[in-house]
């Protein structure tokens, strides 16, 4: 386990916010078809 839960945390937001994007454009995708 990572001694730095910190850092952890801050990569799971990370990976949060990139599929949060894809599904914000993947919304956008489908509104504009």
């Amino acid at each position: 386990m990572s001694k730095h839960p910190a850092k952890r945390i801050e990569s799971l937001r990370k990976k949060r916010g990139l599929s949060q994007e894809k599904l914000a454009r993947l919304a956008d995708v489908s509104n504009n078809t």
